[in-house]
């Protein structure tokens, strides 16, 4: 019997129990095992190609903004089609610190001291009774200020950063920025990025006294101002406004588009 199965299989060994074929270790390895191999390299080297590809397009989304690219005026990389996020409020709070935010306040575009937008920017305080006497319907129609008292506890430059947004669009309405007193190159920076600025001299008169000056550059609508009086020490206090005047203009029209709408369905309650 064993003969017959050594001639019939002579390839196989037939020494294990049960009179059943035990395959050569070698060849098992051949047969089996390097296949096998094959297979574990081909399926490692499909999910480290689609690793990078998760990669790479989670980047992509992480550094491109939410709205087309402006050359306009940015803080911290934030300009007039940025949309507000989760993500950067996180890069704002590491950069700032702890923030207070508030959705109940209305839009105020006064600057400097009372009177000077009407002097100097009649149209932007045109808007900004306009936005003041405004009827809001709901909190979340309000904007929505991001304000950052705690700076200090930070190492960057900036004693006190006011931010505001559009609740809908999540645009930047206006930006209120202290430099600290020990920041008097702010200025010359800003030149150089921006060019030479639009200087005003203070009235005195309207002013309570205060001999100060604002530097300003216009882009379209959008201002970027820096504004220079002495503090009660006599040493220069540096304001920055940033006004997203295109975004308050938009965010006006929808507020106007709203409260009309609102007193269409009280009329047609009849």
């Amino acid at each position: 019997m064993e003969t017959q199965k050594n001639m019939k299989y002579p390839d196989k060994n037939f020494s294990g129990s049960g009179g059943f074929p035990n395959l050569c270790p070698e060849k098992c390895a051949k047969k089996f095992v390097l296949p096998h191999i094959r297979e574990i390299r081909f399926l490692l080297i499909c999910l480290t190609a689609l690793s990078l590809l998760c990669v790479s397009a989670c980047s992509e989304r992480d550094i491109g903004n939410p709205g087309p690219v402006t050359d306009g005026f940015t803080f911290f990389n934030i300009g007039k089609n940025t949309m507000l996020d989760k993500k950067i409020e996180r890069e704002l709070k590491a950069r700032l610190g702890h923030c207070v935010t508030e959705r109940w306040r209305s839009i105020d575009l006064s600057m400097n001291y009372k009177g000077f937008l009407l002097q100097y920017f009649p149209k932007l305080h045109e808007l900004n009774q306009k936005l003041k006497n405004e009827l809001v319907l709901k909190t979340e129609d309000n904007p929505l200020r991001l304000t950052y008292r705690h700076t200090r506890k930070k190492n960057t430059r900036f004693a006190f950063v006011e931010l505001t947004f559009s609740n809908h669009s999540g645009k930047p309405l206006l930006f209120r920025i202290k430099p600290k007193n020990e920041s008097p190159d702010i200025l010359d920076a800003m030149k150089e990025k921006y060019g030479e600025p639009h200087i005003i001299d203070w009235d005195e008169k309207v002013a309570y006294g205060k001999k100060g000056q604002s530097f300003y550059w216009k882009k379209n609508k959008d201002i970027f101002m820096i504004s220079v009086s002495p503090d009660r020490y006599g040493n220069p206090e540096y304001h920055i406004f940033i006004c997203y005047s295109g975004n308050i203009g938009e965010e006006h029209e929808l507020r106007e588009k709203r409260n009309g709408e609102k007193k269409n369905r009280e009329m047609n309650a009849f």
